[in-house]
């Protein structure tokens, strides 16, 4: 299935899941105080934290088992694990592509995907304390984490930084 069709039905289950837990709710939840015009849900955003952390583990399971058939035996360990061993920094960078494409879909406002690409690593971050019993100390972890949340946070904002066309005057306007 290719990478978007995926995204897709990712985002088609968070927003069932959004109706399902709307459809539930017995409280009501008050507007923000912004220009937005949709009123701040809880719910929601715990569905899209779960739903982008999904996608994160699912699309490093995948390229695990892709790069299994060079002969490579994955573990859980090596999705857990506090060090910056060559092919997991491989596969994390993978899964961030993923990630980032399915942020578009999930999250759909592009200032709060650096946010969430935030929140994923550390809930990974979190995970990986408490399959090692300690804070990862290798600098090269460190830096494949927030290389991989910038990668997020700029496959998420390349949809914004499409040049605008104005028809009148044929010519493009950076936004």
């Amino acid at each position: 299935m290719p990478l978007n069709k995926f995204c897709f039905r990712v985002a088609s289950l968070c927003t069932a899941l959004k109706k399902v837990f709307s459809a539930s709710k017995s409280f009501s939840s008050a507007k923000m105080n912004s220009f937005r015009s949709s009123v701040w849900d809880p719910l929601e955003l715990v569905s899209q934290m779960i739903c982008m952390q999904t996608v994160f583990y699912t699309a490093e399971s995948a390229a695990l088992i892709v790069y299994s058939l060079t002969g490579f035996t994955p573990t859980l360990a090596h999705i857990f694990t506090a060090k910056a061993l060559r092919e997991m920094v491989v596969v994390q960078f993978i899964a961030s592509v993923a990630c980032g494409v399915a942020l578009r879909y999930v999250v759909q406002r592009a200032k709060q995907c650096l946010d969430f690409s935030c929140t994923i690593h550390a809930f990974h971050l979190l995970f990986v304390i408490i399959f090692n019993h300690a804070i990862p100390t290798n600098l090269l972890w460190w830096a494949v984490q927030i290389g991989s949340i910038a990668q997020n946070g700029d496959i998420a904002l390349v949809e914004d930084r499409t040049p605008i066309f104005c028809e009148r005057l044929s010519w493009y306007m950076p936004v």
